[in-house]
């Protein structure tokens, strides 16, 4: 009589266990950063964006001759550039213009945070919807924009100084009293007149 082999048991593969090991890391590669996001990070993403586009009008109002306005729709809380043009779709040309979002600028949504305050020159506007207008041929006002994070104290300041192209930001907090906005402060090395004496 011939001995029964013993019943092997099934096991893994070494391509089972690469194709494992893929799948393992492909999905820690995906879930990771939602993890070990720190809250505020997204506040301060939409804060870097609202200041670009802030250094957008103020560079294209230094720079042309066309009537721009940095706008704030509260209710989907997104700031946009809109220029004053007649309506693209009328062949009219003496067609009534209007303020419309500039398709050159993308628009900036404050998902994780929300404007605190609003100043043009000395004069507050209400935070909660606003549209700060740039003509040309006159002199640009001073802006000074406070964004915070949502339910908590962290905050930046945006100024754009009158004659600067750039803004600039400024860690603060929530509820913080802001030096006076100076609308006569040119920053010389942002609107590019480093060389120029002062």
């Amino acid at each position: 009589m011939t001995p029964k082999p013993a019943p092997t048991r099934p096991a893994f593969t070494l391509i089972e266990l690469i194709v494992v090991v893929v799948i393992l890391t492909v999905a820690a590669a995906l879930i990771a950063p939602r993890l070990l996001a720190t809250p505020g990070r997204g506040a301060e993403r939409s804060t870097l964006a609202l200041a670009e586009l802030v250094s957008t009008v103020g560079t294209r109002d230094a720079l042309t001759s066309e009537r721009l306005a940095l706008a704030f729709d509260g209710r989907s809380k997104t700031a946009s550039v809109q220029t004053f043009r007649a309506r693209a779709d009328s062949l009219d040309w003496l067609a009534q213009a209007q303020w419309a979002n500039d398709p050159l600028a993308p628009a900036v949504k404050l998902d994780d945070a929300e404007i605190v305050s609003v100043t043009r020159e000395s004069a507050s506007i209400d935070p909660a919807s606003w549209r700060l207008e740039f003509r040309p041929g006159t002199p640009r006002p001073a802006v000074r924009i406070v964004v915070a994070q949502v339910n908590a104290a962290k905050a930046w300041r945006i100024d754009l100084a009158r004659g600067s192209m750039r803004a600039s930001i400024t860690p603060t907090l929530r509820g913080t009293i802001q030096p006076p906005l100076d609308p006569l402060t040119i920053d010389l090395d942002a609107s590019g007149r480093e060389n120029q004496a002062w």
